[in-house]
């Protein structure tokens, strides 16, 4: 692994264990200073915590503003002295036990074999593929295989403070000397098997190169150990020193490498020493030895740091089989990255233990530096500079009995709060980052740090890995996420407030602030834990702008609260219930993507790569699982575009449905109801960015009953204008797609690229559903100071969904 550079750190971070919990539980906090940045102040020693509760998170002066009121009656404001806590980049492996070489002085032959496909090359540093006692072998820069050895008595890795690292720590003793290197450059996303052969009686070292391929002709050096003496105290290289290793074996040794990994060997006098299958055991962060026992000789497991992707093409793969599971030779490799990090093990530097009474809600942590803001602040006044971070924790409700007589809520609201598509989408350093965006988050006074300069941080499931070639596939919120932060913009280019995610969301808590309406929170999390309990007893769930990420359990949970809770669910985002991703059982903080078989995406996984290697599931959309968004919502993602919005125009005239128009014709200042949302903070209207529409095939997959398609048919409500940009403002998603002339879901291109506003009511039995079909309808609710046409509709379908039902009271008695 290596550790970041002063330059490539904030001067003040922290992140919490949880992003999420009740009262009664306890969420710690770590925090580090970078106190080597050359905005060190030496008088600045303490750092100061606080708590704020969220009300909105745009910083734009022109809109709502940043607001937070003070929670210290839940949390007294402390101070703990700062530290500098650094953390490991890159990915690796190391034994749990040591490979001793038994009876030494007898053996005449020590061998290590690999396989390996770089994926880097040429590289700006040595990419080391194993170490092990004083041997290492590494790529250097231009892609030359080299083996070095340390001198008697030394040892070229060495363990680090008990964190099993596997990094070589050469600053005590002499630098490793290379015994032998090829003279042919690896090309790269090409597999090679690399073998040592080190002879006792010879004292002679052979390394050998081949890719397997019969009209390919081996590469071997053979070298002899011997003096180095350049005028000083010689280095002697001694045989004995080789063949006495006790120590443990590594790959990807201070997770330098980056390329995938298979078959490791050590053998001696043609027997195997210790092996590893790495396609044993996918699912776990431990690989068993392949001899199936952990003896003291063999090197034990093989544990993985810092989630290297698994469940990836290997060697062996022919195309004749796509899933791990029935093939598990073809995927007996691993692939190690470089700047892989995804949990930074800070130490705590604090804690909070929740209150018993403390209301459900968003709040901040704030923390800052204790001297460098010395002004007294109010509770809507905020740092003025780089020193300082903002947490946030999501504090669900208590969670409820399962007895009958308390099935009844707090409040008839639920937000779900969408912290698995937060973490997906943590640290997402955009490709059109420009630093001029800098002076706008300046003068608006924005969260100042931005992922795409300070990578080392970690990146997002949106990003690609160093090598270029492959996207981030992993990703947990447990190290500091710039993006999850209040007044952080996203688009620092947009002339609106340029918002996506928590930012854009606290547009929907400000309004339910603004018309005094009790809700309480939940997150993702919490809904793939609990299930449907969670959530049971709400009269309405109401999501954010873009609850894109689920797991099968979430989907499940609300499918539940739906049809047999009778609860409501108003869906106020665009692209959501999109992808599928998995928890893995070890760490349930960590998220695996599989980007399979179209959609939208910034990368694409490789063929035979689309199973995931958290549990096996097939992976990319819930769509080409069986489970479209429309079956949930009733609309399903259908068009892209830049960070622009249009305004609905409404379609339905059905007296019916007038509840939902009650008020917009004085809201709008034409007086007129066919127009609304032409206004907004995101994208300049309600309909905008990622829009969703209905799609009627989808809804009744896998129904063949009459009956069953004829209940619960859509009411679409309003449409988006269409499109009239020249070059069209929008673009269709990928999997609508079939030909330039014809699409999945019939009719025109043009017809398809539209948001569609929907009621439904599936069946009887079932909920309400409400649907906006545009992440951009949030934006536009605190237009006007929350006096407007889209925030009287919103007021209009809560009233509504808040009724009471018999559904909803009888939702206990169901679940159990």
């Amino acid at each position: 692994m290596t550790k970041p550079k002063p330059e490539q750190q904030v001067v003040l971070a922290g992140y919490s264990d949880r992003l999420s919990a009740r009262p009664g539980e306890t969420v710690k906090f770590q925090v580090s200073y970078n106190c080597s940045s050359k905005n060190d102040d030496e008088n600045a020693v303490n750092v100061q915590a606080r708590l704020t509760q969220s009300i909105c998170a745009d910083p734009n002066p022109k809109g709502p503003g940043m607001e937070e009121r003070d929670a210290s009656s839940w949390f007294e404001p402390l101070t703990f002295p700062a530290r500098h806590q650094s953390w490991n980049i890159g990915s690796w492996a190391v034994s749990s036990l040591p490979i001793v070489v038994v009876d030494a002085a007898a053996a005449e032959l020590l061998q290590v074999h690999i396989w390996c496909l770089p994926t880097l090359l040429p590289c700006d540093h040595d990419q080391y593929l194993w170490s092990w006692g004083p041997l290492n072998m590494f790529i250097s820069c231009q892609g030359l295989v080299h083996v070095a050895c340390a001198t008697t008595g030394t040892s070229a890795r060495t363990q680090d403070d008990d964190k099993e690292t596997g990094s070589s720590n050469t600053s005590q003793q002499h630098q490793p000397i290379t015994i032998v290197s090829s003279q042919k450059a690896l090309i790269p996303h090409k597999w090679y098997k690399i073998c040592l052969d080190i002879q006792q009686a010879s004292a002679s070292v052979r390394l050998t190169m081949t890719t397997g391929s019969v009209s390919d002709t081996p590469h071997i050096i053979t070298e002899q150990f011997g003096m180095s003496d350049d005028g000083g105290e010689p280095n002697r290289l001694s045989i004995d020193n080789i063949f006495s290793i006790n120590d443990r074996f590594s790959l990807s040794t201070n997770g330098t490498f980056n390329g995938k990994i298979e078959a490791p060997m050590v053998l001696l006098d043609g027997q195997v020493l210790a092996s590893w299958n790495l396609s044993d055991d996918m699912t776990s962060w431990s690989i068993p030895p392949a001899t199936g026992k952990n003896d003291t000789n063999n090197g034990g497991s093989l544990i993985l740091h810092n989630a290297p992707t698994r469940a990836v093409t290997g060697r062996l793969w022919n195309g004749s089989e796509m899933n791990w599971q029935r093939r598990p030779d073809q995927y007996a490799a691993i692939y190690f990255h470089d700047d892989d990090v995804y949990d930074f093990q800070w130490e705590t530097d604090f804690e909070w233990t929740i209150p018993k009474d403390c209301p459900s809600g968003i709040y901040i942590m704030r923390i800052e530096l204790e001297n460098k803001n010395a002004k007294d602040k109010n509770e809507n006044q905020f740092d003025q500079t780089p020193f300082y971070d903002a947490m946030p924790i999501f504090v669900c409700a208590p969670e409820p009995s399962l007895s009958l007589e308390h099935t009844e809520r707090q409040t008839k609201i639920c937000i779900l709060v969408s912290t698995f598509t937060y973490v997906l989408y943590g640290n997402h350093a955009r490709p059109d980052f420009d630093p001029s965006w800098l002076d706008r988050i300046k003068e608006w006074n924005a969260y100042p740090n931005n992922p795409a300069i300070y990578k080392a941080y970690g990146q997002s499931t949106y990003n690609y890995h160093s090598d270029g070639v492959s996207g981030i596939c992993h990703a947990s919120h447990k190290r500091p996420l710039f993006n999850l932060r209040p007044g952080y913009q996203t688009f620092g280019n947009s002339t609106c407030s340029g918002l996506r995610h928590f930012p854009a969301d606290s547009h929907l808590i400000a309004w339910f602030h603004n018309k005094n309406i009790p809700y309480e929170i939940i997150t993702d999390d919490e809904l793939d834990r609990e299930g449907a309990a969670a959530i049971r007893g709400y009269q309405c769930l109401v999501t954010g702008t873009h609850p894109e990420y689920h797991t099968e359990n979430t989907l499940n949970a609300l499918t539940e609260y739906r049809d047999v809770c009778g609860g409501n669910i108003a869906y106020l985002g665009g692209n959501g219930f999109y992808w599928r991703i998995v928890r893995h059982a070890e760490d349930p903080s960590l998220l695996e993507i599989r980007r399979a078989e179209g959609g939208i995406r910034a990368w694409a996984s490789e063929p035979g790569e689309y199973y995931s290697a958290f549990d096996g599931t097939y992976g990319g959309l819930w769509r080409r699982c069986g489970r479209p968004p429309q079956q949930l919502v009733g609309v399903g993602f259908t068009a892209q575009g830049t960070f622009v919005s249009l305004p609905y125009q409404r379609v339905c005239r059905d007296p019916a449905f007038d509840w939902l128009f009650v008020g917009i014709k004085e809201a709008n200042d034409d007086k007129n109801d066919s127009v609304l949302g032409d206004f907004g903070y995101s994208g300049h209207g309600a309909a905008g960015f990622e829009l969703d529409r209905v799609d009627p095939r989808s809804i009744h997959v896998g129904k063949h009953n009459a009956e069953q398609e004829a209940e619960g048919r859509i009411v679409v409500l309003a449409q988006s204008v269409q499109d009239q940009g020249d070059p069209p403002k929008f673009v269709l998603v990928p999997e609508e797609v079939l030909t330039h002339l014809t699409i999945l879901s019939g009719g025109t291109t043009d017809e398809a690229k539209r948001a569609d506003m929907i009621y439904w009511k599936p069946s009887r039995q079932s909920g309400q559903v409400f649907s906006t079909g545009s992440i951009c309808f949030c934006g536009s609710l605190p237009w006007n100071n929350f006096d407007n046409s889209i925030s009287k509709l919103l007021e209009n379908v809560i009233g509504k969904f808040t009724e009471k039902t018999q559904n909803s009271v009888a939702c206990a008695r169901e679940l159990e």
